[in-house]
């Protein structure tokens, strides 16, 4: 908890935009053009408990028309509250 969490997302083509996508919600959380090597990064900044679920990335061939790939492999992200420190009732913050 508060910590950054980073997923890396890769494709052989090199002219995608990648995207984020986390379930339970329509659209994207993310998007973001590929670096050198068609790879893109995205990093959830000082993630909480909402920020838990499950992650997929999936890409649009960029100049082409609206396809897009199927939603990769899925990584599961859990985050719990760190446990408040022996004598206090609450976690410090």
């Amino acid at each position: 908890m508060g910590t950054n969490v980073t997923s890396c997302c890769w494709d052989k083509k090199y002219e995608v935009t990648f995207f984020l996508h986390k379930e339970g919600h329509s659209a994207p959380i993310k998007r973001q053009k590929p670096s050198a090597g068609g790879t893109a990064t995205f990093t959830l900044f000082g993630v909480t408990p909402a920020d838990s679920g499950t992650y997929r990335c999936f890409y649009h061939i960029r100049g082409c028309c609206l396809l897009s790939s199927p939603l990769g492999d899925s990584v599961k992200l859990e985050v719990t509250p760190t446990p408040a420190p022996p004598g206090r009732s609450e976690p410090p913050i």
